[in-house]
């Protein structure tokens, strides 16, 4: 099998694999469609918040966005210590 070729369902009954370039143009188009929509929706709002200090700055850099309007607000969850004590 070409390693540029991906096995679908679909291609796999017509005998036909379909390339790996297919997929990645159709993913681009997708997520800049849905860039759009949230970005123009972002925009409309007063508040913007988030439990991520990071997101917050990407949005602002990617969407050129005012930061006096972004709030980070930290989650509230604390995890309990047992199931912290495996991670250290």
């Amino acid at each position: 099998m070409d390693s540029n070729c991906v096995q679908w369902p679909g291609a796999i009954r017509h005998q036909r694999p379909l390339p790996r370039w297919h997929w990645r143009r159709h993913h681009q188009q997708v997520v800049s469609e849905w860039d759009v929509i949230e970005r123009d929706f972002t925009r409309t709002a007063d508040v913007v918040v988030s439990p991520s200090a990071v997101l917050l700055e990407l949005m602002a850099m990617r969407w050129k966005l005012d930061r006096a309007g972004l709030l980070h607000v930290p989650n509230p969850y604390v995890a309990p210590a047992h199931l912290l004590a495996g991670a250290a």
